[in-house]
C-alpha cells in the first residue's frame, strides 16, 4: 500500500476581506481533500504512515452519528483500500447523510447505547462486537492520539511568517494542542486564540496541562458556543450564509462558523489592533452543514447554504 498524493498540501493560506481593525487570513485546511480535509486529515496522516508500515488490514473507531471523525475514517479505509468498523453511539437513521456516506464507503457500522458508548473497549457490548476484528487498527475517537500530532506540526511548518494570533475552533482540545505545541517548539511568539464549540473548563484546562503555554500566550473565548456543542441559533446561520456570500468560504455550524462568528465579534469591540494579523485553521467539516440541514428539515431553523 502507497500513500496516495492527491491531497492539496501545503493548503492555500488566503487573505480574508471580512475584519475591520486587522488583518485576517485562513490557512483552508478544508481544501486538502473533498472528503479527508481540515484538522482530521492533519490527525489521520500519522496513523496513515503507521499502517502502511506495519500492514494494516482494517480500523476501527468510534463517533456520534454525525460525527467529522467517523465521516473521515470511513474515507480514509476507502482511500487506502483497508476495512473499517465503525461504533456509533445511540441508534441507527438510515436517512442521516452521515451515516449514509459511511456506508456507502464500506464502512461497517455497530449502534450502542449511550452508556455501552461512553465506557468504550471497558463494555462488554463493545468488546463483544470487536472479537472478530482483534487484529484492526484502533482510531481512537477523535483521532486524538500521540501520532496525530505530526500532522497537526507539519501544518505549522507551512506557515513560514508567523503572526500575532493563530485561532482555531475546539472540541476536545488536541488539535489546539497540537498547534500550541509545535509554535512553542519553534520559538514562536505568536498567540494561540482558542474558541471552543461548547462550554468545558476540562478543554483549556487540558490544552494549559499538556503544553505549559504562558498565561500571555493563549486565549481562550468560551463566549461563542451558542448553547454548547452542536447547537446553533437562527443569528449563527444568518451569519455563516452571510459570511458565505462576501467570502466564498463555507463554514460549518459546530465549530468554523462559532469561531469567525466570535473572531468578528471580537474585532468588532475593539480587541485587535490595527496592525495585527491573525491565521484561522479552517478545520473543515463541512459534511456537517449537510447533517446540520437535515435535521432543520424536522424543526424551524434556518438552512445553511451552500450544501
Amino acid at each position: 500500500m502507497e500513500i496516495n498524493m492527491d491531497f492539496v498540501i501545503p493548503s492555500p493560506l488566503q487573505e480574508v476581506d471580512y475584519l475591520t481593525t486587522c488583518q485576517l487570513q485562513v490557512k483552508r485546511d478544508d481544501l486538502i481533500h473533498r472528503d479527508l480535509s481540515g484538522n482530521k486529515y492533519r490527525k489521520l496522516i500519522g496513523h496513515v504512515d503507521y499502517i502502511i508500515k506495519n500492514h494494516v488490514k482494517g480500523i476501527v473507531t468510534f463517533g456520534g452519528a454525525f460525527s467529522n471523525h467517523l465521516y473521515s475514517c470511513a474515507a480514509f479505509a476507502k482511500k487506502y483500500n483497508l476495512l473499517a468498523i465503525g461504533i456509533v453511539r445511540g441508534e441507527d437513521d438510515v436517512s442521516n447523510p452521515t451515516l449514509q456516506y459511511c456506508r456507502s464507503m464500506g464502512m461497517e457500522l455497530f449502534f450502542v447505547t449511550r452508556q455501552e458508548y461512553s465506557l468504550k473497549q471497558e463494555s462488554k457490548v463493545i468488546r463483544d462486537i470487536l472479537v472478530p476484528y482483534d487484529d484492526y487498527y484502533l482510531i481512537p475517537e477523535g483521532g486524538d492520539h500521540p501520532l496525530a500530532m505530526s500532522g497537526l506540526s507539519a501544518m505549522i511548518d507551512e506557515v513560514i511568517d508567523p503572526p500575532d494570533y493563530i485561532a482555531v475552533s475546539a472540541g476536545t482540545g488536541s488539535t489546539a494542542i497540537g498547534i500550541l505545541k509545535a509554535m512553542i517548539a519553534k520559538g514562536w511568539k505568536t498567540k494561540l486564540m482558542v474558541l471552543p464549540a461548547l462550554k468545558h473548563s476540562g478543554i483549556k484546562d487540558r490544552i494549559i496541562a499538556d503544553t505549559g503555554v504562558p498565561a500571555s500566550q493563549f486565549v481562550y473565548a468560551d463566549q461563542y458556543t451558542f448553547g454548547g456543542y452542536a447547537k446553533s441559533k437562527n443569528t449563527l446561520i444568518a451569519f455563516i450564509n452571510d459570511f458565505y456570500s462576501k467570502t466564498h468560504i463555507p463554514l460549518d455550524p459546530v465549530y468554523n462558523g462559532k469561531l469567525v462568528y466570535g473572531l468578528t465579534d471580537l474585532d468588532q469591540k475593539g480587541f485587535f489592533k490595527s496592525n495585527e494579523r491573525i491565521i484561522w485553521i479552517h478545520t473543515g467539516g463541512l459534511q456537517g452543514i449537510h447533517g446540520y440541514n437535515y435535521l432543520t428539515k424536522k424543526g424551524d431553523q434556518a438552512m445553511i447554504h451552500p450544501v
